[in-house]
């Protein structure tokens, strides 16, 4: 990107101004002349508490430096303003000592969007575009990055761009002001001003677009933010950022009047804030309730009353607190809320906490809230495994059992318990295993010989999270063939001379044992004898 450098009514400060920066300059102009016509009706005067910083002459804001807005990296600055008078130099926003400024925003009087830096390499002047019908509303944002550019946005589109090869900005702990310049004889800007802001980083143009036109909750790297939404005589202009560093109206308190902006407010009224803008209870295991808390506090000059508060659903977020209550004007302090959840089983769940005041500006607070709730649900298709009665020569004998996960999350079964230990065992699958959510898989068991004996005994297999446990029982009879024959068979003598004489006599067989027995075949042995 190729630069060239200028100098303008003998400044000692030089500006590299983007080759692209002519290029398409009428339609940007046209452009903008269309937006000031689209935004000069009022938006944000709609709501309660809508105000913004009308100035005469010798009035501003002003609050002492603190080290959130002591830049030395990218930050961006942005307003609204509308001049009312004759242009004069002063700066919209400004950061300085009297001799010198740290940073600062501003319409010269020639209607030029200026930004003036103080950097490691002295103080430079960045001098934009005219700015067409400054007596519209418009919307100013400088966007600071050192070693690289400052890069003007005026209604959201890219105005100026010039190149700052200082590493550094140097910003001293000299007081922030609005509508003055405390290095042009302190000449205050004729016109009104509304939400300033300050943020500490380089936004992008998406960004600033996408938040100009609305009010805007704390955010990360907000750390100024000044919308003059005040009750109109109070002289303590709030700091609507996470900071909370409040400043001071140097000037009649006339000076807060109802806001003609193009600003539109997104939440009715002001006075009340939480210091959580979202609550998310995490991944839940092993518990299915959770109990938290929300702080809330007034931002206000006056006490509020807190009138209702609870959840849109409701199904399983609860408010434990009571409602209607006062909310001192003290923004140091806060009320605790108590919300409680249950869970009737696993999964994420969301829902929205509102709390309301019924003060006159008191507002609304929406608190989205979440939380996931990961259970292991462990199941058996059957309590009971029977192996029945088995001879010893018929085992080692196995049985099946399915065991099921119901639960969202893995289950991590590590153990397992015999109560009392006998000769069944599981063999698969080997501990310690893994079962996944919504899945199942087979549990082997086998019973060995032993003993003859009934046998009965429980099988628990543990988790290793949450105490999670199944347990089954077997049931089994084991025995040994026990049958029984006379130990011999005597026959009566006879003659020997005598031929074709047979003997028949009956032999008991006993089957002593618990099992029954087949008899399959028979074998004599020895001449002359057989089984009839």
């Amino acid at each position: 990107m190729s630069a060239k450098t200028l100098k303008r009514l003998g400044e000692k400060s030089a500006r590299t101004v983007y080759s692209s920066r002519r290029i398409g300059r009428a339609i940007l102009l046209a452009l903008v002349l269309v937006q000031t016509a689209l935004i000069a009706r009022s938006a944000k005067a709609q709501y309660c508490g809508s105000n913004m910083l009308s100035l005469t002459p010798g009035e501003y804001v002003g609050r002492p430096s603190a080290s959130p807005i002591e830049f030395a990296g990218a930050f961006t600055m942005e307003c609204w303003a509308k001049a009312t008078g004759t242009l004069n130099n002063a700066s919209l926003i400004e950061k300085g000592d009297g001799g010198s400024i740290s940073y600062s925003l501003s319409l010269d009087a020639a209607a030029r969007f200026s930004v003036r830096l103080r950097t490691s390499a002295g103080e430079r002047i960045f001098q934009g575009q005219v700015v067409p019908a400054p007596q519209n509303w418009h919307h100013y944002a400088a966007v600071v990055v050192p070693g690289d550019s400052v890069r003007l946005y005026l209604d959201g589109n890219r105005w100026d761009a010039f190149q700052l090869t200082p590493n550094a900005i140097t910003s001293q702990p000299d007081s922030l002001r609005i509508g003055i310049s405390v290095v042009q004889s302190r000449i205050s800007f004729p016109g009104v001003i509304d939400e300033v802001r300050l943020w500490s980083y380089a936004r992008t143009q998406s960004e600033i677009v996408s938040a100009m036109s609305t009010t805007i909750a704390p955010a990360a790297g907000l750390v100024a933010y000044y919308s003059f939404d005040d009750a109109p005589g109070i002289f303590s202009i709030r700091d609507f950022s996470s900071q909370h560093f409040s400043a001071h109206l140097f000037a009649a308190s006339t000076a807060i009047v109802p806001s003609s902006s193009p600003v539109v407010a997104t939440l009715a009224g002001f006075k009340i804030a939480a210091k959580e803008s979202a609550i998310d209870l995490g991944t839940l295991r092993c518990t299915m309730t959770y109990d938290t808390l929300v702080h809330l506090y007034n931002r206000s000059e006056t006490d509020i009353l807190v009138g209702s508060l609870g959840f849109a659903s409701g199904l399983s977020f609860s408010v434990t607190s009571p409602g209607n209550f006062t909310l001192s004007k003290d923004s140091a302090s806060t009320q605790s809320v108590r919300i409680h959840f249950a869970a009737p089983s696993g999964g994420k769940y969301s829902d929205t906490l509102t709390v309301a005041s019924s003060s006159v500006c008191g507002g609304v607070v929406r608190i989205p809230v979440m939380a996931n709730v990961r259970t292991v649900a462990l199941g058996l298709d059957t309590s009971i495994v029977d192996f029945g009665t088995l001879p010893n020569c018929a085992l080692p004998a196995t049985r099946s059992v399915k065991l099921h996960n119901f639960g969202n999350d893995d289950a991590h079964i590590t153990t397992i318990e015999w109560s009392p230990l006998t000769d069944i065992s599981l063999i698969s699958p080997a501990l310690p295993f893994t079962l996944a959510a919504g899945h199942d898989t087979t549990l082997s068991f086998q019973l060995i010989p032993g003993q003859d004996e009934p046998i009965s005994t429980t099988a628990t297999l543990r988790g290793s999270e949450c105490q999670e446990h199944v347990a089954v029982n077997f049931i089994a009879s084991r025995d040994n063939i026990r049958l029984t024959l006379p130990p011999a068979i005597t026959y009566p003598t006879h003659d020997a001379n005598l031929t074709n004489v047979t003997f028949d006599t009956v032999i008991a067989l006993k089957n002593s044992g618990l099992i029954p027995f087949y008899i399959a075949t028979t074998t004599v042995q020895g001449s002359g004898y057989s089984l009839i």
